[in-house]
């Protein structure tokens, strides 16, 4: 699993899941954008790719789940039942 330590070069690389990876690099370019414009130099970069990193890695792992549910033997059921349990949430809400 990624760490806050590691070294990450490409931290939007997940699978399409969710969209995941593209929500957060939208996010993650709105906070970048914010932390250049700041005049507080290194360290609003530091405090970005801090932020960013947490963000991240649960959002790897949802999608990493995702990848696994839908592409195992049991795919097509997995899948099926991620929907049933959205649509009835919605009916609920």
């Amino acid at each position: 699993p990624v760490q806050a330590t590691d070294n990450l070069t490409a931290i939007h690389l997940m699978s399409p899941f969710g969209g995941e990876g593209v929500n957060l690099a939208l996010a993650d370019a709105v906070d970048l954008a914010e932390a250049l414009a700041s005049e507080e130099g290194w360290a609003a970069i530091a405090r970005y790719e801090a932020a960013m990193i947490e963000r991240a890695i649960p959002a790897a792992a949802g999608a990493a789940r995702g990848l696994q549910g839908t592409m195992s033997r049991d795919g097509l059921a997995n899948t099926l039942d991620h929907y049933r349990e959205r649509a009835s949430d919605e009916v609920i809400r």
